[in-house]
């Protein structure tokens, strides 16, 4: 009898959680290759509806009238066949690039629209919870790299590796999105709702190609088709409420909202959204919207300038005379794309902001040997230092720069800024680490102390002579954790 009730109960349950099962949202998983883009002009931008039109730059040195660009009439055979029927639709964009010397060239071909009558790139948003990326190349077997460039719903930037282009026709190279480079998962119509809406998800940035200085980078072919990427794609059907996640319906509910009754006060401040020190280090908040800002979380936060290089005699260039021979000289100009910190106070008396340092180092021999620029008394930096940047003038040679800084423990530290591959100026910034103890033993004592640069050479490239200029060194300062005392507090400066 006992069993029987038994079996009774369980046959009861069972037929509950079918009929919830039946009253519940029903869910499909799917992997998916979904085309982003075939070059053959109907591709539009989601939010706009705009057509995307392909920008292509390069790096200085281009060959003049290069580089050229067409929509060809081709297609890799190994996806559409040899003769197949929509022939005459199938386009490739196309690029002939050529620059005057080898070395680590670039060019960038970016989607791009129309804004406000010019050209500019605009990245294009990819479908949900992006896997994989791939694109169908023709290359003409040289052995250069080509990155493909992500945007995250941060705004930071991933330069990814998909291959080189050392191989003859048409070929699908494909990259995997690293778990640190996917987006983390909002959910704004609930959990794993991910389909809606866009602008949380992956954008295509850019895709780069990178010359080898050992290959001749003198007129070159290189050809684009179907750029597609491998999603998971998430369907969501049969529940109470679905039409609340269709994007027309929600664009219709919340056209006419208003402000919550009793939030006005805050209904002028500004967003609180961080300014990471990566954003900053990549070139992403060259103007971060805290500075000068009514938010108080904001306030003490300020670019400062730490040495414009103007005295040369306050920097001391050497290096090993096994090696060779180093001297640096004042010079006149400057980074034309270089915008003057705001509100920046300047001492009487204090030299404008007209010249530059250069440094000339003449190799004798081959070595791995690091080429110091030191600062004849070290540079203090008051407060919690987040990121350090320096203008730099490369000449396309793979030396790789540091800076070198001494913690509140006196201890030496040595960040590494970039790589020096690119010709003219650039403003390179490094964020400072946690490692860097920037907190005295006194509580009212907190930066560190720049002691100078240092470049390590690369080995191949150790040769000859070799220029390298610096401007304007600046740094991002959280005031607010030096400031630890009241305003009534005596100033211990008597």
């Amino acid at each position: 009898m006992k069993r029987v009730l038994t079996l009774a109960v369980s046959l009861v349950l069972a037929m509950q959680n079918l009929l919830y099962a039946q009253q519940t949202s029903k869910q499909l998983f799917s992997a998916e290759t979904i085309t982003v883009e075939r070059f053959n002009g109907q591709t539009v931008y989601p939010d706009t509806k705009e057509t995307v039109e392909w920008v292509v730059r390069t790096s200085k040195g281009s060959a003049s009238t290069y580089p050229k660009i067409v929509m060809a009439n081709a297609w890799p055979e190994d996806k559409y066949g040899v003769s197949p029927e929509n022939a005459e639709e199938l386009k490739a964009f196309s690029i002939n690039a050529s620059f005057m010397h080898r070395g680590y060239n670039w060019v960038e071909i970016s989607p791009g629209r129309n804004v406000n009558g010019k050209l500019e790139i605009v990245p294009l948003e990819l479908t949900p919870e992006v896997k994989g990326i791939s694109v169908w190349v023709w290359g003409s077997n040289y052995n250069f790299d080509l990155d493909v460039v992500v945007v995250d719903r941060e705004g930071i930037e991933h330069r990814l590796r998909m291959g080189k282009l050392n191989f003859m026709g048409w070929r699908n190279m494909s990259v995997l999105i690293p778990k640190s480079v996917a987006p983390k998962s909002i959910y704004p119509f609930g959990k794993n709702l991910t389909l809606y809406p866009f602008g949380q998800n992956l954008k295509l940035r850019s895709f780069i190609i990178t010359t080898n200085p050992r290959e001749s980078a003198e007129n070159f072919y290189v050809y684009f088709s179907d750029v597609t990427t491998s999603s998971v794609v998430r369907r969501y059907f049969d529940f109470d409420g679905s039409d609340l996640v269709d994007p027309k319906k929600v664009a219709e509910v919340w056209s006419n909202a208003t402000t919550a009754p009793g939030n006005e006060a805050n209904a002028n401040v500004e967003p609180t959204t961080p300014v990471t020190p990566a954003q900053v280090a990549q070139g992403q908040a060259a103007t971060p919207p805290i500075v000068g800002s009514d938010n108080p979380a904001y306030q003490k936060l300020q670019e400062v300038s730490v040495n414009k290089f103007e005295d040369p005699a306050g920097w001391t260039p050497h290096m090993s005379g096994d090696f060779g021979y180093i001297v640096g000289r004042k010079l006149e100009g400057g980074p034309q794309n270089k915008q003057p910190i705001a509100n920046e106070e300047v001492s009487p008396g204090e030299s404008s902001d007209n010249s530059v340092l250069g440094v000339k180092v003449s190799f004798i021999r081959r070595g791995l040997t690091p080429i110091n620029v030191t600062a004849f008394h070290p540079i203090p930096i008051d407060g919690l230092v987040k990121v350090i940047s320096v203008w730099v003038a490369g000449r396309n040679v793979p030396h790789k720069l540091s800076i070198l800084v001494r913690d509140q423990n006196n201890k030496l530290h040595k960040l590494f800024v970039g790589t020096l591959n690119f010709s003219g100026w650039k403003q390179m910034s490094v964020a400072i680490p946690s490692k860097v103890e920037q907190r005295g033993s006194r509580p009212t004592k907190v930066g560190l102390s720049v002691v100078g640069f240092e470049i390590d050479t690369d080995l191949d490239d150790s040769r000859g002579t070799y220029y390298v200029y610096f401007d304007d060194m600046r740094a991002w300062i959280d005031f607010a954790a030096f400031e630890v005392a009241g305003s009534d507090d005596p100033v211990d400066a008597w």
